[in-house]
C-alpha cells in the first residue's frame, strides 16, 4: 500500500508543478489576447472618430460653401430684380409724361391700353426670367451639399460592404 501511495505522491508532485505551469501559461496567453483585442478595439474607435470628425468638417465646408454660392446667385438675382424695377420706374415716368400730352382721351385711353398691355408682358417675362434664376441658384448653391451627402454615404457604406 505505500508503494501506491508513494506512485500516486510522486504523480501528484509531478502532475502539480505541469499543471500550474499549464495554467500560469494560459492565463498569460488570456491577458495577452485581451490586450490584443483591446488594443485594436481602441485603433478601430480612433479610426472611426477620425473619420467621423473628417466627414464633419467637410459637411461644414460644403455648407459654407453652399452658402456662399446661394449668396451669389441671389446677389446676382437680386441685382436683376433691381434693373427690372429701375426699369419699370422709368418707363411708368416716361408713360405719364406721354400722357400729359396726348391731345384726346381716346388717345390717352389708347396709351394706357398700349402701356398696360406692355407691362404685363414685361412683367410676365421678368418674372419667368427670375424664377429661373432663382431654380439655377437653388440647384447651384445645393450640389456641394449632394457631393458630400453622396461621399459621407459611400464611406459610411464601404466598411459594411468590405
Amino acid at each position: 500500500m505505500t508503494t501506491k501511495s508513494k506512485s500516486g505522491k510522486e504523480t501528484a508532485e509531478t502532475v502539480v508543478p505541469f499543471a500550474a505551469e499549464a495554467a500560469q501559461q494560459g492565463y498569460q496567453k488570456a491577458v495577452e489576447m485581451t490586450k490584443e483585442h483591446v488594443e485594436k478595439a481602441q485603433n478601430a474607435f480612433a479610426k472611426g472618430y477620425e473619420e467621423i470628425n473628417a466627414l464633419s468638417k467637410d459637411a461644414i465646408d460644403a455648407v459654407i460653401k453652399s452658402g456662399s454660392i446661394a449668396a451669389k446667385g441671389y446677389e446676382t438675382l437680386n441685382r436683376q430684380w433691381l434693373e427690372f424695377a429701375q426699369s419699370s420706374v422709368d418707363q411708368t415716368v416716361g408713360h405719364v409724361k406721354a400722357l400729359m400730352q396726348a391731345k384726346s382721351i381716346k388717345e390717352a385711353v389708347d396709351l394706357q391700353n398700349s402701356f398696360a398691355k406692355s407691362r404685363f408682358e414685361a412683367i410676365m417675362s421678368e418674372g419667368t426670367k427670375l424664377s429661373d434664376m432663382s431654380v439655377k441658384a437653388a440647384n447651384e448653391a445645393i450640389r456641394p451639399i449632394q457631393a458630400q451627402i453622396n461621399s459621407a454615404v459611400e464611406k459610411l457604406l464601404t466598411p459594411i460592404a468590405a
